[in-house]
């Protein structure tokens, strides 16, 4: 496929998305409370883990909740801040399966599906991660999350 053509399609399928953000909806306006913790693996602060917050009763009786999954990438020093629809803007209250997910990007390699993930499978599902929270009015928090292999 030549480069052009690549392009054209990538921007053609942006461009089908715009209206899904388009129109009025009542998601956007559930209170937010801010809510930050920490994540360890082995002990060691987490760095570049993808930690989603999957709700255990659904806002919605659909299965076309409005609301879009709450998550957090940790710096550094394991340090995350959740984000539903801004930047560290929190997330609505309520009681959360936690799932994580953590690529070892270390190897230099060309292709993102290249890179191994670094925790073991359980982490990367809400019914077996063993990762809940509750989220309560007011800034939230988190216990630290601790990983092990």
């Amino acid at each position: 496929m030549n480069p052009w053509h690549r392009t054209y399609c990538v921007l053609l399928c942006l461009a089908g998305l715009l209206p899904v953000g388009c129109g009025d909806s009542d998601a956007s306006q559930v209170p937010l409370h801010r809510t930050s913790g920490m994540i360890t693996f082995g002990g060691k602060p987490l760095a570049g883990a993808i930690i989603m917050f999957h709700a255990v009763k659904r806002s919605s009786t659909t299965t076309d909740d409005p609301l879009p999954v709450p998550g957090a990438t940790s710096q550094e020093d394991g340090s995350f801040s959740v984000s539903t629809f801004d930047p560290e803007d929190g997330m609505p209250e309520g009681e959360y399966y936690i799932t994580v997910s953590c690529e070892d990007r270390s190897g230099g390699r060309q292709n993102d599906d290249d890179y191994p993930e670094l925790l073991p499978t359980r982490y990367q599902n809400p019914a077996t991660s063993g990762l809940k929270v509750k989220i309560v009015a007011g800034d939230n928090e988190l216990k630290p999350l601790e990983l092990f292999p």
